[in-house]
């Protein structure tokens, strides 16, 4: 039976671990791990949670079920289960040292998924860099005497919530600063790095950070272990400038060969730096990066937040007034972006993008730097027409929602 997860403050587990103390002091830095962030709580997941996800068929386009271990010699036996595999065929491979992973978890089960959901709020919140959202969440059980993965480092940022058992981790400084791309996608040379700059052992209901580029090594010791790992990438500039330059004609043109003569360095010099002033236009570059913000919120596909239930019970019977003296606040907390749009303001959120006349911008300045209100908190002079229209408009579109009696969305 999958657990209402509801109940579960799981935004106050992030705001609690990943205090203002985090993101001034370790984010992006160096990783850091954080005591009992997760104690005292319903398990996000356990071990026959796991099982019933084994036994069920993938299905969902996005899972993916992998063993693998590191072998004496330092190899690595990785292997891809196929769509039919047998839970027997998984139990083998445990009990013979292996490692078993399921992939993008967060899409097949609810706990997760919530978990999943409140990071991406609590770093669209907090996080001094742009998130590109999609925060995604695999599982890692781990046999006792075990090393699934060899020493390695990823594109992105990670958050390890230690589930059961006890898992220890050692780091080194990244040999690629903000990589694109993971280790095994890259020829870098891992083995030969000396002692490691860190090293936590972690117990259930811990949570460990670590930036993207800093290699790391997992394994077990005298108990077996479950973990999750939950991984966010951030928006980087040569993603962005590659857009940019992209969008330029200059910089779509062939290049010439006279820059390959001996005497082409001076004109390819004076050449780029024409080319380059193209960019010199901050508000050019602003509106790049808010047009990368608005376009990873609107192709968000987590968007699961009671909208269905919410849509079966009230039937499309919410009348003028209906909500006006609900207490109200935003479904998906810090992940929009609002800018002026052809004398209105355009509002983006996970999954959608919408218009707000251009007279409710007070009220909805309030609404944003609010967590919960009523429509009368926000009414900023409005008309009842005008408040009414506004609040089913956000409502409808799944901004806003209800708050219940239990204080629960």
């Amino acid at each position: 039976m999958i657990r209402p997860w509801k109940s579960q403050n799981l935004a106050q587990v992030w705001r609690e671990a990943l205090d203002d103390a985090f993101f001034s002091d370790a984010f992006e830095r160096k990783p850091v791990l954080v005591r009992g962030a997760y104690v005292d709580r319903e398990p996000a997941i356990t071990l026959d949670d796991l099982e019933r996800l084994l036994i069920c068929p993938p299905g969902a386009r996005f899972s993916d079920v992998r063993v693998s271990r590191v072998g004496a010699d330092g190899r690595v036996d990785a292997q891809s289960m196929p769509p039919d595999f047998k839970l027997a065929t998984v139990l083998e491979r445990y009990r013979a040292g292996y490692s078993v992973m399921l992939d993008q978890i967060n899409y097949r089960w609810p706990p997760i998924y919530a978990l999943c959901m409140a990071l991406q709020e609590r770093l669209a919140a907090a996080a001094p860099s742009i998130m590109r959202g999609r925060a995604t969440c695999s599982a890692f059980l781990t046999p006792p005497h075990a090393q699934g993965h060899p020493r390695h480092y990823d594109r992105d940022d990670a958050y390890a919530l230690q589930v059961e058992g006890r898992k220890t981790w050692r780091f080194w400084a990244p040999v690629r600063e903000a990589p694109l791309h993971n280790s095994s996608q890259e020829a870098v040379d891992l083995t030969a790095l000396g002692e490691p700059d860190y090293e936590f052992v972690l117990e259930p209901g811990d949570v460990l950070y670590f930036p993207r580029g800093f290699v790391h090594e997992p394994f077990t010791g005298d108990l077996h272990s479950l973990h999750l790992s939950f991984g966010v990438i951030p928006v980087n500039w040569s993603q962005l400038l590659g857009e940019m330059l992209e969008s330029h004609p200059a910089f779509r043109r062939s290049v010439p060969r006279a820059f390959l003569a001996e005497d082409g360095a001076e004109l390819l010099r004076a050449d780029l730096s024409a080319m380059l002033a193209l960019l010199d236009d901050p508000q050019a570059v602003r509106a790049w990066i808010a047009r990368a913000r608005r376009s990873q919120l609107e192709g968000e596909n987590q968007t699961a937040a009671g909208r269905l239930a919410e849509a079966a019970s009230a039937a499309g019977a919410r009348g003028p007034g209906s909500a006006r003296d609900s207490v109200l606040t935003k479904r998906y907390g810090a992940r929009y972006h609002v800018e002026p749009s052809d004398g209105m303001h355009a509002l983006a959120f996970p999954g959608m993008s919408i218009r707000i006349p251009s007279g409710c911008s007070a009220a909805l300045e309030v609404m944003l730097r609010t967590v919960r209100f009523t429509a009368e908190d926000v009414r900023a002079g409005l008309s009842d027409h005008d408040l009414d229209a506004l609040i089913s408009q956000l409502l409808d579109a799944g901004f806003l929602c209800v708050v219940g009696d239990d204080g629960e969305t």
